[in-house]
């Protein structure tokens, strides 16, 4: 079999136990094929438990180590982008690479991430992500001696896998034995888990991650007035929340009985692909529910500080942020309780406490 090709085609061979297989563009450089994103069942392989943080050598020629993992529901910058939904998130790792032999080496070990119901899942063709290489598609031809991911280097390169919302990872396969030793692949065991799981095992569980919880069979984040959140490829944040009876503008006033709520809400584009104001700033995904559990959809946007109405048609570019205001409205008898937001698409939702 092959040493010096894509991580993905190795990983297929694991799961699959086949021979990896290669397209090649005109340009000459391997291409992964795609794999299955999620298998089952594997006989135990030879091999050694390791750590994060160490680096080992690696029978393609490669010097590796995870140097940290984490779960996330961030945008992920590569050239298969992706960003968690309504059932995924993702676990991200922070690796290095160094060639280790006396000529060029295009290889990179095949990952593979098994969770406590013994589903395995890999990271997909494009899910892979030096940062100064941006949205562009991975490959890098190491010289000798040459290395990519280390700390040193500021320019992190880093695997993304799409795992349920609920998985609890386990363990990381690396599907190559280490360099003079009789192994078939290593095995990175998270902390608790086995007891030959290293301490430094951990997948660091950031607090928007922490926040998820299940609501009626669907999971959601929970957040409160000023904390961050993420949906599609943006970042929001509810700024302040006010009602009134008052026309916003010429022909623009509550019902009979009613009050308008205004909820002020930034958005920032945290991807390197542009967002779509569309997309981002959906009315259909904006719901309040008032202190009585009545629901109303957002029925218009304005801009952030003027009662001029907010053209949809635009599109935030990566880096970009805009602050406008969502309009509702609710029984004057009522006060505003609760927001449930979501992006346009399978996109993850979040409820924020407007009480407080």
């Amino acid at each position: 079999m092959r040493t010096t090709c894509s991580w993905i085609g190795l990983a297929a061979t694991l799961v699959l136990a086949t021979a990896s297989s290669f397209s090649i563009g005109q340009t000459g450089k391997k291409k992964p094929t795609t794999a299955q994103n999620q298998t089952k069942g594997q006989g135990q392989l030879t091999g050694g438990y390791i750590k994060f943080g160490e680096t080992y050598s690696l029978k393609d020629g490669l010097n590796f180590s995870i140097l940290k993992a984490t779960y996330s529901l961030d945008p992920f910058p590569s050239y298969e982008k992706a960003s968690a939904t309504v059932d995924k998130k993702l676990v991200i790792l922070d690796v290095a690479i160094k060639n280790a032999v006396p000529k060029d080496n295009d290889s990179f070990p095949p990952l593979i991430l098994i969770d406590a119901a013994g589903n395995k899942y890999d990271a997909g063709g494009g899910m892979i992500s030096l940062k100064s290489n941006g949205v562009k598609e991975y490959y890098r031809n190491l010289k000798p001696g040459q290395g990519l991911g280390q700390p040193g280097l500021n320019d992190p390169l880093r695997v993304a896998f799409l795992v349920p919302l609920d998985a609890k990872i386990t363990k990381i396969i690396v599907n190559e034995g280490r360099l003079n030793k009789n192994e078939e692949v290593v095995r990175y065991l998270m902390a608790g888990t086995d007891k030959e799981a290293d301490p430094a095992n951990v997948i660091a569980v950031p607090p928007s991650v922490a926040s998820l919880t299940e609501l009626g069979g669907q999971i959601v984040g929970k957040v409160g007035i000023g904390q961050p959140f993420v949906s599609y490829y943006s970042t929001y944040q509810i700024n302040s929340v006010k009602t009134t009876t008052e026309a916003i503008e010429e022909g623009v006033a509550p019902e009979e009985g009613k009050q308008f709520v205004l909820v002020s809400v930034t958005v920032k584009n945290n991807s390197l692909a542009t967002a779509s104001y569309f997309d981002s700033l959906n009315l259909e995904g904006a719901v309040i529910k008032d202190s009585d559990g009545e629901k109303s959809q957002a029925i218009e946007l304005y801009k952030g500080s003027s009662n001029e109405k907010f053209d949809r048609n635009g599109s935030l570019e990566p880096g970009d942020e805009r602050t406008l205001r969502y309009l509702f409205q609710i029984s004057a008898k009522t006060k505003p309780a609760q927001l449930n937001f979501a992006a346009s698409g399978p996109y993850l939702h979040w409820i924020i406490d407007l009480s407080k």
